[in-house]
């Protein structure tokens, strides 16, 4: 089963109410799982950065360390949600070992390494020495860095293909990538902030086992993910068709009924090559097979052949049990 994870990362925009209006909107939609980022404001960029005029979502804050003050949720109010997500898989992505260390005591959680920390060690090691689960991110990683990776964090890590682009410009081709984690022999997920669900499917078709979509309820709010996240309705689209391709991944089915007639109109059936009178028994001779599809399937004419006919048929009549001795 492919699991669907809910990214809610700063789409709250610091507001614990909004938070939990997204993980009800999760679960309504019948996603598995929800995600969630934590920063540490005083880590989360060099002086210049942090105090950098806040332009784009000026709707935020005046600056990045204003904005980051503003929707950074404290440890206690994530350790709330995840009693509100209940049922839920509840995935945490710490950006610092300070933030990982106020995370590490919530219960029943998945941690996420985000795609830009996969070369922070000192936070892989100390996700490792946690014990829960690991879905790590891996965008940009060489083969070699996706061996470090799973080197520095162990077993149970599932290796997630991410697409992050801003504004979001990826094509199946890039999601092809996937199969090349494939080859580490752990389980694949994917991700990415396409409004488009094919590329999604894509990866699930391909065997990813978990995917992640960011979520919004208002993608004209200020942030960096509203524009690029999908509404709750969406979401609710994008589970139902990966819950399809589940149920019918390594099955064969019947033809639908809008298939019926281009099928049997090249489908081949057992006729009369000949006259064939009443009382003879039947040879590959007196047999061929063509189309359409009206009398008895190719695959009997083994079975056919040597019974003896019961009526006088025509060349070309569609032969029927009801034509031959049963």
């Amino acid at each position: 089963m492919t699991r669907v994870i809910a990214a809610l990362n700063l789409n709250h925009n610091g507001d614990p109410d909004a938070a939990r209006r997204l993980i009800d909107a999760a679960r309504v939609a019948g996603a598995d799982g929800v995600k969630l980022q934590k920063r540490t404001v005083g880590l989360a960029g060099v002086r210049g950065v942090l105090e950098r005029p806040m332009v784009r979502w000026a709707g935020l804050g005046p600056s990045y360390r204003k904005a980051l003050e503003r929707v950074d949720l404290p440890a206690e109010l994530i350790a709330a949600l995840r009693d509100h997500a209940r049922d839920l898989e509840f995935h945490l992505a710490p950006f610092d070992l300070e933030a990982f260390h106020q995370l590490r005591g919530i219960a029943t959680l998945t941690w996420k390494v985000e795609s830009a920390l996969t070369a922070h060690h000192p936070l892989l090691e100390a996700l490792a020495g946690h014990g829960a689960p690991v879905v790590a991110s891996v965008a940009g990683c060489t083969h070699a860095e996706v061996d470090d990776v799973l080197e520095r964090l162990g077993g149970g890590v599932t290796l997630m293909h991410s697409l992050c682009m801003t504004p979001f410009v990826g094509t199946v081709l890039d999601v092809l990538r996937l199969q090349a984690l494939l080859t580490f022999g752990r389980p694949v997920g994917y991700a990415d902030t396409s409004l488009d669900p094919s590329l999604a499917l894509t990866a699930a078709a391909l065997g990813a086992t978990v995917i992640e979509k960011t979520l919004t309820l208002d993608r004209s709010q200020p942030g960096p993910d509203h524009a690029q996240s999908l509404l709750p309705a969406e979401l609710a689209s994008l589970v139902a068709r990966v819950r399809e391709l589940d149920a019918s991944a390594g099955t064969l089915r019947a033809p639908g009924l809008e298939e019926m007639d281009d099928i049997d109109a090249d489908r081949p059936s057992i006729v009369a090559a000949c006259p064939i009178p009443r009382g003879a028994a039947l040879t590959k001779e007196m047999l061929a097979l063509k189309p359409p599809a009206r009398g008895l399937s190719a695959r009997f004419l083994s079975t056919v052949l040597g019974r003896r006919a019961l009526y006088d048929i025509a060349e070309d009549d569609f032969i029927t049990f009801g034509m031959v001795e049963l």
